[in-house]
């Protein structure tokens, strides 16, 4: 063979065996690297089994149970009226058509005599409630009439501007006598309470008869009573209701007691001996619904 030839030989069999030798290193290296692959995941799987030991295996999901909003009170106050906030969908809460009421054609006129004779012969100051001073659609005074030995007398107006009273006085020494004369005029009234048909109170009105007096509260324990008995209605017609059924059940008419009462409601609150006369039961009614922001006049 000519050197040429062998050296041209040579060079094709290097070429062939560093191919060859490239291949088997490539095929070396992918165990290698599996090998590592696998070093290195049983590594992360020991390590995980062993920082797995640290924490129980099997962990439960406690259920966080959240307590529910207290829902507000459905009793309003005297400072809060249901006037003020009604609930939504309540008979307070849809404005009533306005319907001009029709006068009443009966009308009957009676004379009221009220006769004083004092037995002390001292200094005595006499107050004599009226009728009212304003005439409704129901009821107008005519006038009023007095005679007697009183020392001086007029008619006064008590502060709230809804009545009026006749006021005497006798000096030391007179025995004292009146005769208070007054002529009203009164007509029947029906109203179904039930119907939305009347124009409601003027403001001014409902916001005096929320008020609390030296007998009437409108707040301690008889708002307690009246959150009581109301309970979770919301309507104040049906609220009134349920002050007056109770009203009825549980207040005693006792005839033993002066005529007409004195409308005292905090006594009754305070001793839980519910009654008395007229204006005594009338009272720990109104005393209840103002405290619990519904407007009450005593009558």
């Amino acid at each position: 063979m000519k050197r040429r030839d062998f050296l041209a030989s040579f060079a094709a069999f290097s070429l062939v065996a560093s191919d060859a030798l490239a291949t088997n290193t490539k095929s070396s290296a992918k165990p290698s690297a599996a090998k590592s692959s696998n070093a290195k995941s049983g590594k992360g799987k020991a390590t995980a089994a062993k920082s797995g030991n640290k924490r129980p295996a099997n962990r439960q999901r406690q259920k966080i149970k959240y307590k529910a909003a207290p829902a507000r009170p459905v009793a309003h106050t005297a400072d809060d009226p249901i006037t003020e906030t009604p609930p939504v969908g309540t008979s307070a809460s849809r404005l009533p058509p306005v319907k001009a009421p029709e006068p009443p054609t009966e009308w009957r006129t009676y004379e009221i005599t009220t006769t004083v004779n004092l037995k002390n012969a001292g200094l005595n100051r006499l107050w004599l409630p009226l009728p009212l001073n304003q005439d409704t659609l129901f009821q107008r005074t005519l006038g009023h009439s007095w005679q007697g030995n009183p020392s001086s007398a007029s008619m006064r107006r008590l502060p709230d501007g809804d009545l009026e009273v006749f006021h005497c006085e006798w000096r030391d020494g007179t025995a004292g006598h009146l005769q208070l004369k007054t002529l009203v005029t009164t007509a029947d009234r029906h109203f179904d309470v039930t119907k939305r048909t009347v124009a409601p109170e003027r403001d001014d009105i409902l916001r005096r008869n929320l008020q609390a007096s030296q007998l009437i509260p409108n707040d301690g324990l008889a708002f307690q009573l009246g959150e009581r008995l109301v309970g979770r209605i919301k309507d104040p017609v049906a609220q009134a209701k349920s002050i007056y059924d109770w009203v009825a059940d549980n207040a005693i008419y006792d005839p033993s007691l002066p005529p007409c009462g004195s409308g005292d409601a905090r006594r009754q609150l305070i001793s839980g001996l519910y009654g008395g006369r007229s204006a005594d039961i009338n009272g720990l009614f109104v005393s209840i619904c103002r405290a619990i922001g519904i407007p009450a006049r005593c009558v």
